[in-house]
């Protein structure tokens, strides 16, 4: 199935025009990032060069119910029912590829409840896209920056409380 849609999307997108192309790109990029918490908290602000890019650079991905997926890399939700960390209908995972430090990454995987179509951009690939525009790059640093900051503090709370179990004073900052 996957290798028929990406054979037919293919096909198609080598009978377009680059003018339309990038057209379509965009279209579906706003419906797609969307998803994206980051991303959606500024699509105004984005170039609608990167949004073409970013979108022509998603994979598709498709999953059986139970199944895990992998949270390595963005994975935005297109169809189906996930659970990741207790929430259920997450629209995206691996938000936190935006992050480069790996310690603050979560990297549990997410459950398909339902039958899941998704889209997937690469670590390696969002950066690369990021180097080349400049102002997105200051967007994506902004959000980079907060998680990073919250999910610091988050680690600090989990080593105070467990040396508070186990009687020890810590002192954290």
């Amino acid at each position: 199935l996957l290798r028929y849609y990406e054979a037919n999307t293919a096909e198609l997108k080598a009978t377009m025009t680059p003018e339309l192309l990038g057209e379509s790109a965009l279209v579906a990029a706003r419906f797609t990032l969307h998803r994206v918490s980051y991303f959606a908290r500024n699509l105004d602000q984005i170039e609608p060069a990167f949004l073409a890019e970013a979108q022509l650079a998603l994979t598709t991905a498709i999953y059986c119910p139970r199944e895990q997926i992998a949270s390595d890399q963005l994975s935005i939700i297109m169809r189906g029912l996930v659970a990741y960390r207790g929430r259920i209908g997450v629209q995206a995972i691996g938000e936190d590829a935006i992050l480069t430090t790996n310690a603050l990454r979560d990297l549990c995987a997410a459950h398909a409840l339902t039958y899941v179509q998704l889209r997937r951009l690469s670590t390696e690939r969002l950066r690369a896209l990021l180097c080349e525009f400049p102002s997105v790059q200051r967007v994506v640093r902004r959000a980079a920056s907060r998680m990073a900051v919250q999910r610091a503090i988050l680690k600090l709370a989990e080593v105070a409380r467990e040396a508070r179990r186990k009687g020890k004073f810590v002192d954290v900052i």
